[in-house]
């Protein structure tokens, strides 16, 4: 198992570990629930440093990753950012990634359990371009604020104020002679923030900042609080609530898909499902009535039909009720929508995201 720069740090916190795509990751710090409410009433500092960061630099690397994925790289300048996907040439889903655009060279953010299968086939595309794929992910300790309090907590920090910024896009803070990337970004449906920081000064920032947090009631999270608080945001999930028998569409991730760009694997699908305006499935929100919490891949009914499946399913500390993430075939998509689990008990269909800020 690999560990975080940052791991003596966690295990001082008495974090339970969890092992997470060959990393050992902080579930929690004791008290998944007040970290999950620190996160919607105040804020949350999560590391992230297992993500895996690849950095492409030279001549070509905007051209190369423009007949990759599917958003327009092209358009992409020094400071911006955005979503995107990798499909095969039928369109399914292989990768969900983010892009961060520098100076001289692209960032590419990706979880890293789909790093073993995207990589290669990433550099398999390089062929003839002018470009140098290199992994950055021990460079930088990957760090993601979030909570109405993020922007008080930076203050509190750095003396500087939010970056006004659209997701993705980023700018660069001088911490002690260090510079360090602030990139605008959420996935729990708060304020949020990811800070790229340089592996030489990530264990004395990360002190500084827990010290900070104390003045705005921010705290440490970890993996366990994340996710409950993904799934009230209605975040789809690479592995969870998306795989390769899926498309972008019907993932609800279209943000991450330019339908005026050029040619990519798998445009020809994603434009004709785009053309037409017919999906056979969707990922839903569901709000669940039933007295236990339905497991992951519970089939969903409609009479004695097999229409649906679960994919995240949650009891929400937030909504105080049982929610869930799934698939329903054309028909079911309409809020209010009802249908039925295994043991007889209902589910309506809600529209996503589960959870809005007041």
């Amino acid at each position: 198992m690999a560990r975080l720069a940052l791991d003596e740090q966690h295990r001082a916190l008495h974090a339970e570990l969890m092992p997470v795509a060959g990393w050992e990751l902080p579930r929690h710090y004791g008290d998944p629930l007040a970290e999950h409410h620190a996160v919607r009433q105040t804020a949350g500092v999560a590391d992230l440093s297992a993500r895996s960061l690849w950095r492409v630099t030279g001549p070509d690397r905007a051209k190369y990753l423009q007949g990759i994925l599917t958003n327009d790289i092209l358009a992409l300048t020094p400071g911006s950012g955005c979503y995107a996907a990798l499909l095969d040439v039928k369109g399914h889903l292989q990768a969900d990634l983010r892009l961060y655009a520098l100076d001289d060279a692209l960032f590419l953010d990706l979880d890293p359990a789909l790093t073993a299968s995207i990589i290669p086939l990433l550099k398999r595309y390089i062929v003839v371009y002018k470009v140098t794929l290199e992994e950055a992910t021990a460079e930088f300790i990957h760090l993601a604020m979030s909570g109405p309090k993020t922007a008080d907590w930076l203050m509190a920090l750095f003396g500087q104020s939010l970056p006004e910024l659209p997701d993705y896009h980023s700018t660069t803070w001088e911490w002690r002679g260090h510079q360090m990337r602030i990139i605008r970004l959420s996935e729990t449906g708060e304020i949020g923030v990811h800070l790229l920081i340089p592996h030489a000064i990530g264990p004395t920032l990360w002190a500084a900042l827990l010290d900070a947090g104390r003045t705005v009631g921010g705290r440490p999270i970890g993996t366990e609080a994340m996710e409950s608080l993904r799934i009230e945001a209605g975040i789809p999930k690479f592995g969870v609530d998306m795989d390769q028998t899926r498309f972008p569409a019907e993932a609800g991730i279209e943000q991450a898909v330019s339908y005026t760009k050029g040619c990519y694997l798998g445009q020809e699908t994603t434009m004709r499902i785009k053309t037409q305006g017919s999906l056979n499935r969707k990922l839903v929100g569901l709000l669940i009535e039933s007295p236990a919490l339905p497991d992951p891949g519970e089939p969903l009914f409609s009479g004695d039909q097999k229409v649906g499946v679960l994919t995240s399913v949650l009891d929400s500390p937030t909504l105080k009720r049982k929610i869930a993430m799934g698939y329903l075939q054309k028909g079911f998509f309409a809020p209010g929508t009802t249908v039925t689990l295994t043991d007889q008990s209902h589910a309506t269909v809600a529209e996503l995201p589960l959870y809005r800020r007041p």
